[in-house]
């Protein structure tokens, strides 16, 4: 659909469908919500209350070099360091390198050249063979990628079905055994939708 929902109708507690931003009513029965904990509270306000935690971001570098570069591992840690994780993305797109930057940090007030070139250097010092510089440099911020792992979060993280008919909750916020990761994410998204096939028999 390429859209978003701007509201979530509800009667009765009972979900009756979405409207999109473009104003479309589209009648439902069930609705999955996997969204960041605030967007979720934002889109749910009038429903259900969810705990709004502290998000920390991410900052992700991609560094395109030429297509023979490879490194010796597909993913590396980094220690001592602005950059924290590279990955080795040459399987999908060769010379292609993410250097990932999880939390808060001087990073966030760096300018994208001076980014870029603080993150080149560390990895040139870290893998010599890689160039000093990338030829092409892409920077993606992500102001609210991930919530905080407190004890506070972890007693008021929801679960994914609610009180409301057919309204379902997944994304890695929603209550397991994981912190702030995509497998805690894959996992609810699948017990979400195994929930959802359980009621509709």
């Amino acid at each position: 659909m390429q859209t978003r929902a701007k509201e979530i109708i509800v009667k009765q507690d009972k979900i009756q469908g979405i409207i999109t931003r473009d104003d479309i009513f589209i009648p439902a029965e069930n609705i999955i919500v996997a969204l960041s904990p605030s967007q979720s509270a934002d889109l749910l306000e009038s429903h259900i209350t969810i705990n709004r935690p502290v998000e920390y971001p991410i900052c992700t570098v991609y560094l395109q070099y030429s297509a023979h570069i490879r490194l010796s591992t597909p993913m590396s840690g980094m220690t001592g360091t602005l950059s924290q994780w590279i990955f080795d993305r040459s399987e999908q797109t060769p010379g292609l390198m993410a250097v990932v930057i999880s939390g808060p940090g001087k990073h966030e007030n760096m300018s994208k050249d001076d980014l870029i070139s603080h993150v080149c250097k560390e990895i040139h010092q870290m893998q010599p063979s890689l160039p000093e510089q990338a030829d092409h440099c892409l920077v993606i911020r992500e102001k609210h990628a991930t919530f905080a792992c407190t004890v506070d979060n972890e007693k008021n993280r929801p679960h994914s079905q609610t009180n409301i008919s057919g309204l379902w909750l997944a994304g890695d916020y929603i209550a397991n055994n994981y912190p702030a990761t995509l497998e805690g994410a894959i996992r609810n998204g699948n017990n979400c939708a195994k929930l959802l096939a359980t009621s509709l028999r």
